[in-house]
């Protein structure tokens, strides 16, 4: 697998990747609506494909429910991060940062892992951007 950096992403345009966390190694995944840390397995609902706006901002679909990566209720601090039908709201818009944060247009909040708890089950919040090891993903295309 390849990683990519944020400005690369316009050449993968229509390809999957997992997201990785690069201190725990684990992935990203909606085997449900809520987007959980599990270990690599290459299932589709660990796969997401990155949707360009207008604006320089991202959409990120999940490969096995075809929903984007969202904030649920809306753009707030310790909210989870769920995939929910893509309706182009701001908390489902994300910038792809060149510091391994992936941060939502709103609010400076960044997918987190939440209270720093690397284990396979854990799932993610949104939460002020402070670029600690526990907001560090890549994207690592296939």
């Amino acid at each position: 697998m390849q990683r990519c950096l944020p400005d690369e992403h316009h050449h993968h345009r229509g390809k999957h990747a997992v997201i990785r966390n690069p201190h725990s190694g684990l992935v990203l995944d909606a085997g449900d609506d809520q987007v959980k840390l599990q270990h690599f397995t290459g299932f589709a609902a660990q796969l997401w494909s990155v949707e360009p706006t207008d604006e320089g901002k991202f959409f990120i679909r999940n490969k096995a429910n075809g929903k984007v990566l969202d904030i649920q209720g809306g753009s707030k601090r310790g909210h989870n991060i769920i995939t929910f039908e893509k309706h182009g709201g701001e908390n489902q818009q994300w910038h792809l940062n060149s510091d391994d944060t992936i941060v939502n247009v709103c609010d400076n909040l960044a997918l987190d892992i939440y209270k720093d708890r690397y284990h396979a089950g854990n799932h993610l919040v949104a939460w002020t951007k402070h670029g600690k090891p526990n907001q560090h993903f890549y994207f690592q295309y296939q």
